[in-house]
């Protein structure tokens, strides 16, 4: 099995096609009736790298939701309802699109214990299969097979983009308000109260947020790709790529007593560790992570740096009131330049580098947070629109235009949306907009529990 899809990285029908028939010669090959592939990476993460886009390539369907079924004679993607008209566009004819939460579509999981039998086979990488949804998986009347390494990397071949290779980069105190030593320190704390003797760390944000480091391996989030082993009793460890940590990174990590591993350690780290009580979230952590700690006490709860990190300190809360500041200002220096020239054949694209370019002025400024949704007419009604150059509209006075954006900051994140008239909008418009500003005026006053 080493044929390998040569083209320029772009998927048409024909590219998709003869990737669906190099994956099913390797499940012929290896006795593999189906595949699942997922969306998410080794960290469980909702955005992921080009790297780790192996849905994507296989099914040409680029949303941010959706699994994968490839059967021997079926091809099936499962997407909630914003990514509907996106991916009936991008799918093949060789692929049925689930419109999952319709009425009489089945859940993935749902379509394969009525599909598929006790002597059928379910393969699925178990770097990308999140222990929550093995023990689902598990739950079938069905076989079920570690595939690794995933065969979509081998049918990927050359073309498939290079691992992220972004330095890591410090998140000074100033910013973070606590120092790391704390984070740690507290965490270790509860380690013992719980009496487990380490916890394994798998969200790159929460990885970067006990470190106090920032990086930009995944597009408009600031993380790193590296995990985190924290001992109740010993010096913690971060794994990660070595060539991503400048000297000045390896250094912070040492005055803070982190210890450096390589990134493909962790699992023999977790083989041969004299640990005998381990904690996971099942949520994010892999079934390879799983079966490198077994046999031994695996505490399966939700992590408990979720709600460490939640909590925000006085720092990081004025850091998200001056970005949201700054930001702000920048919006509202758009859209007035947006009123002065939209009878100038403005498009959907040309507006959206516009704010880019005014965001890119303000101190602090990191990047984009995702990308700006910049619609005019319709398209502000398509969730999760991105404009192109291809089938782009021109803003005009006679309809409505709604531009979500937001950015990355030193200080803070943002993520704000504005729908604007730059003409007479009809009474409807008006009402609609109005019964939405008194939900957001009712919303912002309740007091929760």
């Amino acid at each position: 099995f080493r044929i390998m899809i040569r083209t320029k990285g772009i998927m048409t029908s024909s590219t998709q096609d003869t990737a669906l028939s190099l994956l099913r010669a390797f499940m012929a090959n290896a006795s593999i009736d189906a595949f699942l592939i997922p969306s998410e990476d080794p960290h469980q993460s909702e955005y992921v790298a080009d790297y780790h886009k192996r849905r994507e390539f296989i099914s040409g369907f680029s949303g941010s939701a959706g699994t994968a079924l490839v059967t021997r004679d079926e091809a099936l993607l499962w997407t909630d309802g914003r990514y509907f008209t996106q991916a009936a566009k991008q799918l093949s004819p060789a692929w049925t699109l689930m419109r999952q939460g319709e009425p009489d579509v089945p859940l993935v999981y749902e379509w394969i214990g009525k599909n598929m039998s006790s002597s059928s086979t379910l393969g699925v990488d178990p770097f990308v299969v999140s222990l929550t949804t093995y023990r689902r998986l598990l739950d079938l009347d069905t076989k079920l097979q570690s595939v690794s390494p995933n065969p979509i990397d081998t049918v990927w071949g050359q073309v498939r983009p290079a691992p992220p290779a972004d330095p890591v980069f410090i998140h000074p105190v100033s910013y973070a308000g606590v120092p790391a030593q704390l984070k740690i320190q507290q965490l270790q704390r509860l380690l013992t109260i719980e009496k487990v003797d380490l916890f394994v760390v798998c969200a790159l944000d929460e990885v970067a947020w006990l470190f106090n480091l920032r990086g930009s391996d995944i597009s408009f989030n600031p993380v790193f790709f590296g995990y985190a082993v924290v001992d109740a009793n010993d010096a913690p460890i971060l794994f990660t790529d070595s060539t991503k940590v400048s000297s000045d990174v390896a250094s912070y990590l040492e005055s803070i007593g982190v210890k450096l591993a390589p990134y493909n350690a962790l699992l023999n780290h977790l083989q041969t560790s004299s640990a005998t009580k381990v904690w996971v979230d099942p949520m994010q952590c892999s079934m390879a992570i799983h079966d490198s700690v077994a046999p031994r006490t695996i505490v399966e709860k939700p992590s408990p740096i979720e709600e460490m990190k939640s909590i925000k300190n006085p720092v990081e809360l004025e850091g998200m009131r001056q970005c949201h500041i700054r930001d702000g200002a920048a919006l509202v220096r758009f859209l007035s330049w947006l009123d002065s020239v939209i009878e100038n054949s403005i498009s959907e694209v040309d507006a959206a580098d516009r704010l880019e370019s005014y965001r890119q002025t303000l101190p602090k400024f990191r990047g984009l947070s995702f990308d700006t949704i910049s619609g005019s007419g319709p398209n502000g009604a398509i969730i999760h629109y991105k404009p192109d150059r291809a089938s782009e509209r021109i803003l005009n006075r006679q309809e409505m235009y709604l531009v979500d954006s937001g950015a990355q900051f030193d200080d803070g994140t943002t993520d704000v949306t504005r729908t604007v008239h730059f003409g007479q909008p009809t009474n409807h418009q008006v009402d609609c907009f109005t019964r939405v500003l008194i939900g957001h005026i009712r919303l912002a006053q309740a007091v929760f529990p």
